[in-house]
């Protein structure tokens, strides 16, 4: 009778889906994550305030404050990039640390905080001098192509 009821358990737990963990939820998640350690010091948590580039009705998820003092706003819908404007999540097909370029390892020093990203369109974009925020946002990136890639 035990394992019975342990068998009905187990299928039961199968039948469980994993919750659903929108690209705003997971910004928010990495960066909390890197906040908490101490590590990210450039980060602002849902901001009560936005940006002009910000699509009207997108909610404003976090904003990194990069080296130059410039804010890079992260939405629900993807995140604005100083000197180019609002760059949707949709857009974004690979993201790489540093850059694509053979010699990036020999610039990891000066460098280490900038991530590539390629867009749909076969242009691609860098978000730059974003200190240690960096890590995070990478891997919510990384996660966000993956999660795509696997949904079809």
């Amino acid at each position: 009778m035990e394992n019975a009821r342990f068998s009905l358990q187990i299928g039961h737990a199968d039948r469980m889906s994993t919750p659903a963990i929108s690209n705003a939820d997971m910004v928010e998640i990495q960066l909390r994550k890197w906040m908490a350690r101490g590590y990210v010091l450039n980060a602002t948590l849902r901001p009560t305030y936005s940006h002009p580039f910000v699509p009207a009705g997108d909610t404003v998820v976090a904003e990194i404050i990069d080296r130059a003092g410039q804010g890079v706003f992260f939405t629900t819908n993807g995140f604005t990039l100083p000197g180019r404007g609002f760059i949707p999540y949709a857009d974004i097909v690979a993201a790489d640390w540093i850059s694509t370029r053979p010699d990036r390892l020999r610039r990891k020093r000066e460098d280490f905080d900038h991530i590539e990203l390629s867009l749909r369109d076969g242009s691609s974009v860098t978000l730059t001098d974003i200190e240690q925020a960096v890590f995070p946002l990478l891997r919510f990136f990384q996660w966000m192509i993956r999660r795509r890639k696997h949904a079809g």
